[in-house]
């Protein structure tokens, strides 16, 4: 888990990125700390006022990173303006985001195309130069303060069963997160006149938290969208995605009890139906050829050491041996692109002509 920043003991602390949930306090606790400059990236993107950036005071809080994240321009724009902060003018800087920032641009790095002859930047150097940032800053998290919203006495009313359950339900699906807690509360409050099933509840509680789902889903890698809908349509996910697995449950989007799962109803419903099947092949399909890459890498990995080994232990016959693995590593090289060109096409299946 990431480090928690004390804030009451060490108010001082600089070069930090705080990553957290939106909506979930981070900014109003940061802007309560005394000598900081308060940069917005969405503002100042919109007003094109990248160059105006002039803080005056030793320490600056930069929000919303998160914003336009998957635009290249933008992200390049916040580089420049990072890399002047911490290099030039010898800044403190506390960048807070909704994701972790090296982890999102390592993900967006191995789904661009090379950068084309004469173009400004290629991509592993763009990389490189993020890596180079965010090694100056710390990751940490605000200590998450226990909430007392459904302790009212409004809502804790024992003597209807059905806000009883109605109560535990809700509790179940928001408590962990603060904007949850606000709207679990307002459903709460408006049913207790009239309750109504468990079923109606969740279908209630997605219809008003629908655009905070769809902004937690806009900060998901690909990757991360992947493990989420295995985990809400299978019920479980690819280990080799281990790396977007510790992510989502680092924000809190995965829970696990007796192994992963959604972490709650109403959000794995709306993995469920706002994901595309368009997406959802192109994710399996990018998944597949991860994996044939490793296979022919290993097949060509081991067959030069079988011939290493040949041509040492048999040096009189080596040489009808190793032009025998080659040929046999070139067809086995070809039978994997075959197989691996079938399984990312399964439509040639379907369309030859049918005899008779």
């Amino acid at each position: 888990d990431l480090e928690p920043w004390d804030i009451q003991k060490t108010p001082g602390d600089y070069n930090l990125v705080v990553i957290g949930q939106p909506r979930s306090g981070r900014l109003r606790t940061i802007r309560r700390l005394a000598d900081i400059d308060m940069i917005d990236f969405a503002k100042i993107d919109r007003t094109k006022a990248w160059d105006q950036v002039a803080p005056t005071r030793k320490r600056v809080g930069l929000y919303y990173f998160d914003f336009d994240l998957d635009d290249l321009k933008t992200n390049q724009k916040k580089l420049h303006l990072l890399e002047r902060l911490l290099y030039v003018e010898r800044r403190g800087v506390i960048l807070l985001s909704a994701v972790d920032p090296m982890h999102y641009m390592s993900a967006q790095h191995r789904h661009e195309r090379p950068a084309e002859p004469g173009g400004v930047t290629s991509t592993a150097d763009r990389l490189e130069r993020w890596a180079a940032v965010f090694s100056k800053l710390r990751k940490v998290r605000l200590p998450h303060e226990p909430s007392h919203v459904f302790e009212n006495q409004r809502l804790c009313r024992n003597d209807s069963p059905d806000a009883a359950r109605a109560l535990t339900l809700i509790r179940k699906e928001c408590e962990s997160q603060g904007v949850l807690q606000r709207i679990g509360r307002r459903i709460l409050l408006r049913t207790r006149a009239s309750p109504i099933s468990d079923e109606a509840l969740i279908e209630l509680l997605l219809d008003q938290a629908d655009s905070y789902y769809r902004l937690l889903w806009s900060t998901c890698t690909g990757e991360e969208r992947l493990v989420l809908f295995q985990l809400a349509r299978d019920g479980w996910a690819n280990p080799k995605n281990a790396s977007a697995i510790q992510q989502l449950q680092r924000r809190g989007l995965l829970s696990r009890d007796r192994g992963f799962r959604v972490m709650n109803e109403s959000f794995r419903r709306f993995v469920l139906r706002c994901t595309y099947p368009v997406e959802v092949k192109q994710w399996e399909r990018e998944e597949r050829e991860s994996i044939w890459r490793a296979l022919r890498l290993s097949v060509a990995v081991g067959s030069a050491l079988f011939a290493c080994w040949i041509v040492w232990a048999y040096p009189s016959v080596s040489s009808v041996i190793v032009g025998s693995m080659t040929l046999v590593t070139a067809l086995i090289g070809g039978l994997v692109k075959i197989v691996g060109d079938l399984r990312s096409h399964p439509t040639v299946a379907t369309t030859l002509p049918k005899l008779g």
